[in-house]
């Protein structure tokens, strides 16, 4: 079965160290990740190959939902490539609760250009090495919520950007 491939590019108006700073640090995260009305809790952050992030989605009146980021390559203001899972609340990866056949994990690259002033973003996201075909068959089939999804991040990364220009007077 061919490999499917979740493909998004953005270009932010910030420069390249907030945007970093953005997908690297707990109050960065905090910041856009994570559907609407949800609060993101950082449980654990190390972020080294070999290390993790393990973090908590918090919504008024449900429990919470958990997840982790294995980093594999890390090399700082270039590129972040993660596994991304679903896990418990000690952090262990778990099968999506709510969506059978989805990949336990999922491999995300995602890659920092500066452009003059702004920053540019290239993500990739596929099934993780090792997924069935009935996960990558689901993967494939949620690849339009997924864009849906990583929009209306951007969306909340932009929201961010533009206070923090606000608040201190730089990009």
């Amino acid at each position: 079965m061919q490999q499917p491939l979740l493909e998004l590019e953005r270009r932010f108006t910030a420069p390249l160290h907030r945007v970093w700073q953005a997908f690297t640090t707990a109050k960065g995260l905090a910041a856009w990740m994570g559907p609407e009305q949800t609060q993101v809790e950082c449980k654990a952050l190390n972020l080294a190959p070999g290390g993790h992030m393990h973090y908590a989605l918090h919504s008024e009146g449900a429990e919470p939902f958990y997840g982790r980021w294995d980093f594999v390559t890390v090399m700082p203001f270039q590129l972040l490539d993660y596994q991304l899972a679903f896990s418990d609340a000690e952090g262990s990866c778990v099968y999506h609760p709510l969506a059978p056949g989805w990949p336990l994990q999922t491999r995300v690259q995602v890659v920092f250009q500066a452009d003059e002033d702004d920053t540019r973003l290239l993500i990739n996201a596929c099934p993780a090495m090792g997924s069935s075909d009935e996960e990558v068959a689901s993967f494939t089939a949620s690849i339009e919520q997924l864009q849906a999804n990583w929009q209306e991040a951007f969306s909340a990364l932009d929201e961010y950007f533009a206070q923090e220009k606000a608040r201190t007077g730089r990009g």
